[in-house]
C-alpha cells in the first residue's frame, strides 16, 4: 500500500498541480496527508483528484493546515482526534479488514506547543495497542535538512535528541 506524505509549502499553485499528478500516476497512494497547506478549505483538492473523502485541519495564521485525503472505497478513515498540529485516525483497508492508527504531526516551533503535542502523543501510546503510522514533520529539521542536503521529497526516519 503507497501513502504519500508531502510538506507541500502550498496547494494553490500549478506547479504543485502538475507535481501531485505526476506523483499519483506513478505511486498510486491509497492515502495522501499534506502539511503546511497555506489553505482554509481542501475541497479543490479533492475535487480535482482521485480521492472522495478528507479530515482537513485548516490554515490559523501562518501555521496549521493539514489534511489526509482517501478513497473510500479502498480505505475507511474515522477521525479520532484533530489539533492545529496533528491529525489522528484509524485507518481500516476494506479489501484485507486490517486496521492501524495514523498520526500525521506537522509539529510547532513553539516550545508551549512542544509540551501540547508530546502530552497527546504520550496519551496515544498509553491508551492504544495496535499498529500505529506516527509521521512527524518538524519545520526546523526540515529547515536544517535542506541547507544541509538539499529538499528531498521523501524523509523515511528522523531521530532526534531533543525537542
Amino acid at each position: 500500500m503507497n501513502i504519500i506524505i508531502w510538506n507541500c509549502r502550498g496547494c494553490n499553485g500549478e506547479d504543485f498541480r502538475r507535481s501531485f499528478r505526476a506523483l499519483l500516476d506513478w505511486y498510486k497512494p491509497l492515502l495522501v496527508a499534506f502539511v503546511e497547506t497555506k489553505m482554509q478549505d481542501h475541497q479543490t483538492i479533492l475535487d480535482d483528484f482521485t480521492f472522495n473523502n478528507m479530515i482537513q485541519v485548516p490554515v490559523n495564521g501562518n501555521f496549521g493546515c493539514l489534511a489526509a485525503l482517501w478513497d473510500d472505497s479502498i480505505l475507511e478513515l474515522d477521525e479520532i482526534a484533530t489539533t492545529r498540529q496533528e491529525i489522528h485516525a484509524m485507518v481500516k483497508v476494506l479489501t484485507t479488514n486490517n486496521s492501524w492508527l495514523f498520526s500525521c504531526i506537522y509539529a510547532s516551533t513553539y516550545r508551549e506547543s512542544h509540551k501540547i503535542l508530546w502530552d497527546n502523543l504520550k496519551t496515544i501510546k498509553d491508551n492504544f495497542d495496535g499498529s500505529w503510522l506516527l509521521v512527524v514533520i518538524s519545520t526546523k529539521f526540515s529547515t536544517l535538512q535542506r541547507k544541509k542536503v538539499g529538499d528531498p521529497l521523501i524523509r523515511i526516519v528522523h531521530k532526534s535528541s531533543g525537542t
